[in-house]
């Protein structure tokens, strides 16, 4: 057994207090947020990084384009093409129907129509404005329509403007709890296959369908670093797709130029895809025709989809790290660096070294998770680490 010599143990010790020095920075810098931004960004390029997947055909977007508007003459459409879509939907028989457009008051000619469709239709679930904005304000939902199948659209954008999370359940200001529009169209959705919606096994407080729970955000989730994690959030695990679902417009409605199996039990959401409209958030986790853009109806439809794929197909959630496994992992790299700092000869060697790691870190990331996904073709899951940098994950598991 070869045993160190003085001048070895000398020189490790002289490594090793820088080392320590800069692992220390590192998990000062995961505590106080300064790598948040960095770390973000990551997660965004690493969900757009996993293999293309497939339309998701359970869920159909009507969008209401500028083609649309310039035909009608007017925006916001009028009450009385909003009822017409609604009657001519219902005649496919979906199993829901999403309206993500206000209609907290009447936009003539037509109100008269549109509450006789909200009372004949009752697969249709309208939206809210729940939570008040910078100005105080909220919006309610349809006067007309039930309790029951009103859910909120409210969105939380992250620190950079984009949206990341969505947010399934909340208080409102008198103290009464709402369920978003994704979830009681999730539900609806799910209750044909037997499935209802419960509080989680592991975590009372989260939402679960059947025996699949949905992983809560915390505040330190992941990269976050004391995040707005009031109401019951998850984080969006967007479809990786140019085209994740179908979308149609309300003239191909209208006028039948559509095939109807598109429409028979499927999840129906109505919602503008004009730019005029303005409609439009910040996402940068999947590629888009105007890149970092999405249309606001898009994000329901990504986030019910994330719910009844993680139910009914196995479709992992995004999950995170404990804080301890992350100091593990910086602590785990930061000792490999000092290793191999160490252990090269000189400067070349040593800068070599580190970039073959950091690469090899990547590739771990990625690698994996995309080979079994072209062998197995989603019969086998293995979870990706989707890291930020060399020594601090963001410890989000980006699968597919």
């Amino acid at each position: 057994m070869r045993l160190f010599t003085q001048e070895e143990i000398q020189s490790w010790r002289v490594g090793l207090m820088p080392g320590l020095v800069v692992i220390g920075l590192v998990i000062l810098f995961r505590i106080t947020g300064f790598l948040q931004s960095l770390e973000l960004i990551a997660l965004d390029s690493f969900l757009r990084w996993r293999p293309e997947e497939s339309i998701d055909k359970r869920i159909l977007i009507v969008g209401i384009n500028e083609q649309d508007i310039q035909r009608i003459g007017t925006y916001p459409i009028p009450d009385r093409d909003l009822a017409s879509l609604l009657r001519k939907l219902a005649t496919y028989k979906p199993r829901a129907i999403g309206i993500d457009i206000v209609r907290d008051l009447p936009v003539d000619p037509g109100y008269t129509d549109l509450v006789a469709a909200f009372q004949a239709i009752k697969t249709v679930i309208g939206i809210e404005k729940a939570l008040p904005d910078q100005y105080g304000n909220t919006i309610n939902p349809p006067p007309t329509l039930p309790p029951e199948q009103v859910g909120f659209a409210d969105v939380i954008p992250d620190a950079d403007g984009h949206i990341r999370r969505s947010l399934l359940g909340t208080s409102n200001l008198e103290g009464e709890y709402k369920f978003s529009l994704a979830i009681l169209l999730a539900k609806a959705y799910l209750s044909k296959e037997g499935i209802s919606l419960t509080n989680g096994t592991d975590d009372p407080i989260a939402m679960q369908f059947g025996t699949t729970e949905l992983t809560r955000f915390r505040p330190n989730s992941g990269g976050y670093v004391r995040a707005d994690a009031g109401g019951n959030q998850i984080l969006i695990n967007f479809r990786n797709a140019r085209e994740p679902f179908r979308i149609v417009s309300l003239n191909d409605i209208q006028t039948g130029n559509i095939d109807p199996s598109w429409i028979r039990d499927r999840i129906v959401l109505i919602g503008i895809t004009s730019h005029s409209a303005k409609d439009i958030v910040n996402v940068s986790a999947i590629p888009s025709s105007t890149p970092g853009l999405v249309f606001g109806v898009e994000v329901h439809a990504h986030t019910v989809s994330q719910i009844i794929s993680a139910v009914l197909d196995g479709r992992p959630l995004l999950r995170v790290w404990s804080d301890s496994w992350e100091y593990i992992w910086i602590m785990v790299w930061g000792f490999l660096g000092i290793s191999l700092a160490r252990l090269t000869k000189t400067p070349r060697h040593n800068l070599l070294s580190v970039s073959v790691a950091g690469i090899s870190l990547v590739g771990l990331s990625l690698w994996p998770r995309m080979l079994m996904a072209t062998i197995y073709q989603s019969f086998f899951t293995l979870p990706i680490v989707a890291t930020c940098n060399l020594t601090n994950g963001l410890q989000a598991i980006a699968c597919d």
